[in-house]
């Protein structure tokens, strides 16, 4: 009985193992064509993948990129201070066909910019964040059911400028609709996740409840209506876990 529990084990750890997935390297970054990719990639209309990277390019302020099937990298845009430098967040594919996202920083007060990006490799700044409506994108962008995005900036607006959230369209149009004030959430980084109610999503991974170590709180999970009302559902106490950093999933339970 013992040597086939042996053999049982052998094969079992056998048929694990090849049930490994295998990782495989298919392109390298090399700074002309883009350093450091932190966002998401975004599938394209023609069937290729598409991010950004933080640093790297022409302006060293990060890169649009184009990925194929085959594993061709190709940076189809630099970053810069106008356009905006330093994307923590991926693209997102709008309604229209192109991409958008934000950049941390750069822009006209340093504080990030909304761009939109054509898949021939144009990149146009369509807004600022200033401070006032927000500072320092670095969520991904989420489509709303009226085809306008929803995000967060990790910082700015408010009396302790612990973020915010904005509505924006594919034109620019920007509307801070809510701030954090550290009892409902603070910082926020990561991205919204669109219900099945029409409401909004998220995490913070500060503010809620204050504790004596850090002053702010370990996190949030909150919901956000498109008008902007704010509803703090859970604190984080530590025991149950602390400063959570990735974005909600919709469950098939909804």
């Amino acid at each position: 009985m013992k040597l086939l529990a042996i053999i049982f084990g052998a094969a079992l750890l056998a048929a694990t193992a090849t049930a490994q997935p295998v990782f495989v390297s298919v392109c390298n970054f090399a700074i002309t064509n883009g350093a450091s990719p932190l966002g998401r990639l975004a599938l394209g209309p023609d069937g290729n993948l598409y991010g950004t990277t933080q640093q790297g390019g022409v302006n060293g302020g990060g890169t649009v990129y184009r990925l194929t099937a085959n594993g061709t990298l190709t940076a189809l845009a630099s970053f810069g201070t106008t356009l905006g430098t330093s994307p923590d967040a991926g693209l997102t594919l709008g309604s229209d066909g192109n991409f958008y996202g934000t950049a941390n920083s750069g822009g006209s007060a340093g504080d990030g910019t909304f761009f939109q990006f054509k898949t021939n490799g144009t990149l146009t700044q369509l807004a600022s964040f200033t401070g006032g409506n927000g500072k320092s994108p670095q969520a991904d962008l989420c489509l709303g059911r009226d085809g306008k995005f929803y995000s967060l900036t990790s910082a700015g607006t408010g009396t302790n400028n612990f973020g915010t959230l904005f509505r924006i369209d594919t034109n620019g149009n920007l509307a801070t609709l809510t701030s954090f004030t550290n009892g409902n959430g603070a910082y926020p980084n990561s991205s919204l996740t669109l219900g099945t109610d029409g409401a909004f999503y998220g995490v913070t991974p500060y503010g809620g409840r204050t504790n004596l170590n850090s002053g702010s709180g370990y996190g949030t999970v909150f919901k956000v209506t498109t008008n902007g009302v704010l509803t703090p559902l859970f604190a984080f106490s530590n025991t149950n876990g602390y400063y959570p950093d990735g974005g909600l999933a919709l469950g098939s339970d909804g």
